[in-house]
């Protein structure tokens, strides 16, 4: 049964267990034919015997339908189930109950012993049935199903019991004015209808087994843990422990276990992904924002202002549900580009004076079908002018070094000696001219300067030169405040 589905199951169960109560009621109803027929074929002298016996069958009968309709007070039934069940059980009662009463009335001595036994146990039943009742009306079905099992249903076939002895010794009576050959025992017919209630009610208790121990293994554990799981899970966070059982791989809470921990690793990214400082940003394969990080939202909101001057309808704190294409000034370019995406793919957004750097990448499942894209931010803005700016100065020092280039090589082949000092007073050019006037003279020099030498000029103190460097030094000096005091900027620009 482990293989068939749970509502095959159930119908399955119910209906075998109605098979077997319609076919108990067809052997009971055979059996009291058989019994009336007997009863029918004992002729003269006996009539007012007959009709009693009649009677008692009627209320063994009687007894029967009774046994039927309490077996259908089931505690797991509706409340409007349990109240319709109610008049036809109170309605074979009473019928049971009549025909005693009927019966008391021409019973023999020794009968009336036996038929008082039985009356003697209705009103107990009754109060049993009314307690039994008034568990279920509680809401305390669980304790009215034991209380069924074991009080209510044994003093039912106590009763059913007690109108069968009465019911055998009749036909006993009877049987004693009969032919060897005629009768029919009625205490045969009352054994056979015990017998099969008992079978009925040892059916119903297997079939009860069954069908609990199928939906056991369908659910693998307790049904409102599973629900207490479930809510949880819809909550986002599973606080409550379960196990599933060793070998346990198909039933509900087998997969439930599989579903949280899938859950949980995913709960796990995507807490990561919030406090990430990469921006990130997923759409599903209808190109609608999913998911957005902190960071992401970050971003949009500081340049939601410049975005607007040409997206009026932009908001960072509607991102999430919106359509990716609304970030793009020619959405139908975007979206083009997101339903023929194969692999990564990068791009630049340019909106609203800003910069926008773009990585898409597909998500796709095991199957290899696509459910949608990961799309990583970078506003490039800063950079870029840092950039442009950057390019801007190394442009404008290559044009320095090109003319500084163009200036020295002039330098070089002019017949005017020159020497550029830096302000340590460090000599940092000489040109060709300068530096053979220093060659030719530098016997002389060193007469007065004996360290002087043509070759080492360049690094060498300008001062050098002079017999009194401090006079060279404080001369220097003159004209430089002089060039200061003449040409402000050319001042400002060498400090």
């Amino acid at each position: 049964m482990s293989d068939i589905r749970l509502k095959q199951q159930l119908t399955l169960g119910i209906g075998l267990l109605v098979v077997a109560m319609a076919a108990a009621l067809y052997l009971a109803q055979a059996q009291l034919h058989r019994l009336q027929g007997a009863a029918d074929d004992v002729a003269d002298g006996q009539s007012a015997q007959i009709a009693q016996l009649a009677l008692a069958g009627q209320a063994q009968q009687a007894s029967q339908l009774l046994l039927r309709q309490l077996g259908g007070l089931l505690p797991d039934d509706s409340l409007a189930a349990q109240r319709a069940a109610q008049p036809p059980l109170d309605a074979a009662l009473d019928g049971v109950t009549g025909r005693l009463n009927s019966l008391s009335a021409h019973a023999s001595p020794d009968a009336k012993a036996k038929l008082d036994a039985a009356r003697n146990l209705d009103g107990p039943l009754r109060s049993q049935i009314a307690a039994y009742r008034q568990l279920l009306a509680g809401g305390r079905g669980e304790e009215a199903h034991g209380y069924l099992a074991a009080t209510l249903w044994p003093a039912a076939l106590k009763y059913q019991d007690a109108i069968g002895q009465y019911v055998r010794f009749e036909g006993e009576q009877a049987l004693k004015a009969e032919p060897a050959d005629a009768g029919v025992s009625a205490g045969a017919i009352g054994n056979e209808l015990l017998s099969m209630g008992v079978a009925l009610l040892l059916l119903a208790a297997v079939l009860v087994w069954l069908l609990r121990r199928a939906l056991d293994r369908q659910f693998g554990g307790d049904p409102q843990l599973l629900a207490t799981v479930l809510r949880e899970l819809a909550d986002g966070e599973v606080r409550t422990e379960f196990r599933v059982r060793p070998g346990d791989k198909d039933s509900l809470f087998a997969c439930l276990a599989d579903v949280v921990a899938h859950t949980l690793e995913n709960l796990r990214v995507r807490n990561a992904l919030d406090v990430c400082t990469t921006n990130v940003m997923i759409a599903d394969d209808n190109h609608q924002v999913v998911y957005a990080n902190r960071a992401v939202l970050d971003m949009f909101q500081q340049a939601e202002a410049d975005i607007r001057q040409e997206l009026p309808q932009f908001s960072a704190r509607t991102i999430l549900g919106s359509s990716i294409d609304s970030f793009h000034r020619n959405p139908s370019y975007q979206r083009g580009v997101l339903q023929q995406l194969t692999g990564t793919h990068r791009g630049t957004i340019k909106v609203g004076g800003r910069t926008f750097s773009l990585v898409l990448t597909p998500i796709r499942d095991g199957q290899n079908r696509k459910l949608g894209a990961v799309v990583e931010w970078l506003d490039t803005t800063r950079d870029l002018e840092l950039k442009a700016a950057e390019e801007a100065r190394l442009a404008a020092d290559r044009r320095a070094a090109a003319e500084n280039a163009r200036i020295r090589s002039a330098l070089d082949v002019c017949t005017t000696n020159v020497m550029i000092a830096d302000e340590d007073h460090r000599i940092i050019y000489t040109n060709q001219s300068v530096q053979k006037m220093f060659q030719q003279a530098e016997a002389d020099i060193r007469r007065d300067i004996p360290r002087f030498s043509a070759g080492g000029l360049l690094g060498s103190n300008i001062d050098d030169f002079h017999k009194n460097p401090s006079y060279q030094r404080g001369l220097l000096q003159q004209v430089r405040e002089s060039i200061a005091r003449r040409y402000p900027s050319a001042a400002a620009l060498s400090a």
